[in-house]
């Protein structure tokens, strides 16, 4: 096993090879954190940056299509160092991949396999080989999946991409139960964090207009300047994880489940964005952001672990204060 009583914060990274993902592992080599990231791609530019640093560094080349075999290094990497080797220890799953944009009829079936083993299996065998791996850690233990507002709310001609971010979604939920009920368990948050100038806003701006009715949407946010750069987001996500309060507390529980809010920091409805939260790192917290339907299909979860507020159902305002939608509606309070 590694030497113990390191005092450094480990970080592992998927998708680092560009966009957020690569801005958010340059941030993270800054600070001088014990950094892996895990893409298809290394960058000969961000190991500079850490040599420059001190930052200890490792990059693995890997395709998350084939999330078990990165799951199997990643748990075996963990278990040679000691319980108490690090002051910290957090994954960031951060990988994403868009499916061709098109109508679900008209999809590949390899492509769409691609989009959901990157976008959701891969995550969940990440999840699982770091938890199980770290379990009996004496530091906090967080997973921060970065998730999308497609993920709560459905668009038309991008099923994958929908489907993986709402199957992440969930999958945080359930090892939010699993973890609540383990002394020293780890505390998780599915977040999104808003529209960012990345590859993947790029890709929705040059979709053909037959194939992707709401691509004009993204084109008014770009032309607009609501399109955060990528550094900015990294920034805040970055900053939300680092809270005393991540994984949102809420009416006296937890929810694993946030959002950020746009570039403005209004609580703007867009057709084309995740549900966001009127707050920025270091505001108080005021909302939440619940899932659900209405009252009866309300998730009945324990009370230890989450205390609803209960709305008014489907497509309603939310009459109690501090609240801002009801997941899976357009509606924000």
């Amino acid at each position: 096993m590694w030497p113990m009583n390191n005092p450094q914060h480990l970080f592992i990274l998927t998708g680092s090879s560009r966009g957020m993902g690569l801005a958010m592992a340059e941030q993270l080599v800054d600070a001088g954190h014990t950094l892996i990231t895990i893409s298809r791609r290394t960058s000969d530019a961000l190991q500079a940056g850490a040599h420059v640093a001190g930052c200890v560094l490792t990059q693995w080349p890997m395709d998350l299509a084939d999330g078990a075999a990165a799951a199997a290094r990643l748990a075996a990497w963990l278990r040679l160092h000691a319980p108490d080797a690090f002051a910290s220890a957090t994954l960031i799953n951060n990988a994403g991949v868009i499916a061709a944009i098109g109508p679900l009829r008209d999809a590949d079936a390899a492509d769409l396999a691609n989009a959901l083993r990157v976008g959701l299996e891969a995550p969940m065998q990440l999840t699982a080989a770091f938890l199980g791996a770290t379990r009996g850690w004496t530091g906090p233990r967080k997973v921060l999946n970065i998730s999308s507002g497609l993920g709560r709310r459905a668009m038309a001609s991008q099923a994958g991409y929908c489907a993986a971010k709402a199957g992440m979604d969930h999958f945080t939920r359930c090892v939010a139960l699993d973890e609540a009920g383990q002394p020293g368990g780890a505390r998780v948050c599915s977040l999104a964090p808003g529209v960012a100038s990345t590859p993947t806003c790029r890709c929705n701006c040059a979709a053909p207009t037959a194939a992707f009715p709401d691509r004009g949407n993204f084109e008014r946010l770009k032309s607009g300047g609501q399109l955060q750069l990528a550094g900015r987001a990294a920034q805040r996500v970055l900053a939300w994880l680092a809270r005393p309060d991540f994984r949102r507390r809420a009416g006296g529980g937890w929810t694993p489940e946030a959002s950020l809010p746009d570039s403005a920091g209004r609580l703007a409805k867009a057709s084309a964005g995740p549900a966001r939260l009127g707050l920025d790192a270091g505001a108080p917290i005021r909302q939440a952001n619940f899932f659900g339907y209405g009252l009866k299909s309300c998730l009945r979860l324990p009370r230890k672990v989450y205390r609803p507020i209960w709305l008014n159902g489907p497509r309603r305002r939310a009459r109690t204060p501090g609240t801002i939608m009801l997941a899976g509606t357009g509606w924000r309070s």
